[in-house]
């Protein structure tokens, strides 16, 4: 039997939730309202590494992909061009497919990264008021 709360026949006195009872579900709708905005999905770092690779493609390596392979990569990240190709930078006409999967995941992760940094620092800056 459940009753509406205007009901004047049963006045039923519930007892007031405590912070602590509701904190787990503070949290999890604080999570579920703040998780997109925290971190750069997969899909849209990897729409922004592409955008970066054709930029340089176009712009900074524009005539010089046949002679050298290297200045899309170095462009689009240094640190990761470093990492994955190191001291084994690849040769005119060379396609090395494994090294160039592991230089996307390397870009991207470093886009999530960045991303996520930023907005730590944009909340940080917000929380001692000098976020404007």
């Amino acid at each position: 039997d459940t009753f509406p709360a205007s009901n004047p026949t049963r006045n039923v006195i519930m007892p007031r939730p405590s912070l602590s009872h509701m904190m787990p579900i503070l949290v999890w709708v604080l999570l579920a309202l703040i998780q997109p905005t925290l971190a750069l999905s997969r899909k849209r770092a990897m729409s922004q590494v592409n955008r970066r690779r054709t930029a340089c493609q176009f712009q900074q390596c524009k005539n010089l992909e046949e002679e050298d392979p290297n200045c899309t990569p170095m462009c689009v990240s240094e640190s990761c061009f470093l990492e994955v190709y190191g001291g084994n930078e690849l040769e005119p006409g060379e396609i090395d497919v494994q090294r160039n999967r592991a230089f996307t995941r390397c870009a991207q992760k470093e886009l999530v990264k960045k991303a996520k940094e930023a907005r730590l620092e944009e909340a940080r800056r917000k929380q001692t008021g000098r976020g404007k």
